[in-house]
C-alpha cells in the first residue's frame, strides 16, 4: 500500500508542474507555449514588411504603418499589408527609435513627434526632431528628407506632367 501512495505523490507533483507551466490564452507567446523553448538561433528574426505610400513605412502592428517620411497611418488602405504581417508565425522587428511613452502607451519613436506600439500611436514630445539635429546635417535625417522630397515630387510629376519642378536646392549625395 505504501508503494501505491508513492506513485500518487509523484502523479500529483507532475500534474502540479504541468499546470504551472501551462500558458493561458492571454499570455502565450506567439506560436504557442513551446515556441518559447526555441533558442534565438533556431529561427531568424526578420525585418517587418514595408507599407504605406511608396513603401516608405514599416508595419508596427496589424493596422499600424509608420515611417519618418510618412508619419503614422492607422487602419487605412495603406496598412492592409500589415494585417497579413501580423498573422505570420515568424517574428519580425521594425526599425526602432528611442523608447517613449509610459505604461500601456509605451512604445518606440517612429516618426517626428509620434510614439507607437503594436496597437496605436500618440503624440510624444520626446520623439520630436529638433532644429539642431536638422542643422547638424545628420545623414539619416538628411536622406529621410531627400526621400520625402523625391516621393512627393515623383507623385506630383505623375499627376502634373506639364509642370517642371526645380531640384537645385537639394543635392543628391
Amino acid at each position: 500500500m505504501q508503494f501505491r501512495n508513492w506513485y500518487s505523490v509523484e502523479f500529483v507533483v507532475v500534474l502540479y508542474f504541468s499546470v504551472c507551466s501551462a500558458c493561458l490564452i492571454t499570455n502565450c507567446p506567439k506560436g504557442g507555449k513551446r515556441s518559447a523553448i526555441q533558442t534565438q538561433d533556431s529561427f531568424s528574426i526578420r525585418q517587418c514588411a514595408r507599407c504605406g505610400p511608396a513603401k516608405l513605412g514599416h508595419c508596427y502592428g496589424p493596422a499600424v504603418c509608420c515611417g519618418p517620411q510618412i508619419g503614422c497611418l492607422i487602419a487605412t488602405p495603406d496598412t492592409a499589408r500589415c494585417l497579413s504581417e501580423a498573422a505570420s508565425p515568424v517574428p519580425c522587428t521594425a526599425p526602432t527609435g528611442a523608447p517613449c511613452g509610459d505604461g500601456k502607451f509605451s512604445g518606440k519613436c517612429t516618426a517626428n513627434g509620434v510614439c507607437c506600439n503594436h496597437e496605436s500611436c500618440h503624440i510624444d514630445l520626446s520623439c520630436r526632431i529638433t532644429m539642431n539635429e536638422l542643422s547638424e546635417g545628420n545623414p539619416e535625417l538628411t536622406s529621410t528628407l531627400y526621400n520625402l522630397y523625391h516621393a512627393i515630387s515623383s507623385s506630383y510629376k505623375e499627376q502634373n506632367p506639364n509642370i517642371e519642378l526645380s531640384s537645385s536646392a537639394i543635392e543628391e549625395k
